[in-house]
């Protein structure tokens, strides 16, 4: 079975529907898991468990609580009272566009009797199996009159210009910003210590981390790749943008742009701004093994950048992946409502 087919039937849409059904479950669980194992290491370095534990729920609460409803967004007795940042089709919907394309296809078409019938019928009804997949697209790929009917059964793909590109680039960001602003929220909530105002401080400024570091600049670099890739096309450098070309340059420009800017900024922000408004200390010059001092990149942060891979897979037109990035952006904003820093750590 070619790996077409089987990128196919995970583009159906009511596949990416049921998806985005579970992907919920997966992000609470997640956060459970989180929860009970970082309180269950606190206690092991001296950090009371009842404590530990009523810290990590809370933060982990609200950081999960605001992606759902970012990405979600708000229903009041079948009322919306705001949409999501994730539009994804309702399942009665796709069924009646499904009904409706193969009904126009078989009408137009000598198809009693056969196998390719039967698996439209149970089109109308259910997601096609990877066999059905399979059988039906590279038994019509190259029919043209079938085009609306595979459009609509495995999903169109969008051929997105540098310039749509980072109009979703302000949506996803946007979807990023807000897990990682409620756990910095959080984390100044539940926090009692003496050392409060020091804490808070390392909040915001592992906050402005995750975010730039993590989300915002990546996302930034990869549309800056695409734009690139465009004016090495427009000048015959590049032949064909194939959706490989653009999800390897989307990758370059999220590691120059994000991985290596994104941490100086950030940590330069904190030293210039964060620090002296908060802890009112005097701004110093900084040397650049300087700026990395108290928050350098590390394993963890390189693995973390999973969710910008998967941004990038988003941009090139992965529809499945968009569901999923919720997921992903709940170790930014945990992170951001611990005030994480390496200082002192070996790694």
């Amino acid at each position: 079975m070619k790996i077409t087919s089987v990128a196919k039937y995970i583009d159906q849409p009511l596949i990416i529907n049921k998806i985005s059904k579970v992907s919920p479950i997966l992000l609470l669980g997640g956060a459970l898991g989180l929860c009970v194992n970082n309180s269950l290491n606190n206690k092991k370095e001296g950090e009371p468990f009842n404590s530990s534990l009523y810290k990590n729920t809370t933060i982990l609460s609200l950081v999960c609580g605001a992606s759902l409803l970012a990405s979600k967004g708000l229903k009041f007795k079948d009322k919306r009272i705001f949409g999501g940042l994730i539009d994804i089709e309702a399942k009665k919907d796709i069924l009646a566009k499904q009904k409706k394309v193969i009904k126009e296809f078989v009408e137009n078409s000598d198809l009693s009797g056969t196998k390719l019938y039967d698996i439209l019928q149970n089109a109308k009804h259910r997601e096609l199996s990877l066999k059905e997949t399979d059988y039906v697209y590279t038994l019509l790929k190259r029919n043209s009159n079938a085009k609306k009917l595979l459009d609509t059964l495995f999903g169109k793909k969008e051929n997105m210009t540098s310039s749509e590109i980072f109009s979703e680039i302000g949506r996803l960001s946007l979807l990023g910003l807000v897990p990682v602003a409620a756990g910095v929220g959080a984390g100044c909530l539940v926090d009692s210590s003496s050392n409060k105002a020091f804490n808070n401080c390392n909040r915001l400024k592992e906050g402005f981390y995750q975010y730039f570091a993590n989300i915002f600049l990546c996302n930034v670099g990869a549309g800056a790749a695409l734009f690139g890739l465009e004016g090495l096309k427009k000048i015959n450098i590049i032949k064909e943008l194939t959706p490989v070309k653009k999800f390897s340059a989307m990758l370059l420009g999220i590691i120059m742009m994000g991985v290596l800017g994104g941490s100086f900024i950030a940590n330069y922000i904190s030293k210039k701004i964060i620090d002296p408004l908060i802890l009112k200390k005097d701004a110093q010059r900084l040397t650049l093994g300087g700026i990395y001092d108290e928050r350098k990149p590390e394993g963890l942060d390189m693995a973390m950048h999973i969710d910008d891979i998967a941004t990038a897979g988003v941009l090139s037109g992965l529809k499945w992946i968009e569901p999923m990035l919720p997921i992903f952006y709940m170790f930014s904003g945990y992170r951001a409502g611990l005030g994480y820093r390496n200082s002192g750590h070996t790694k």
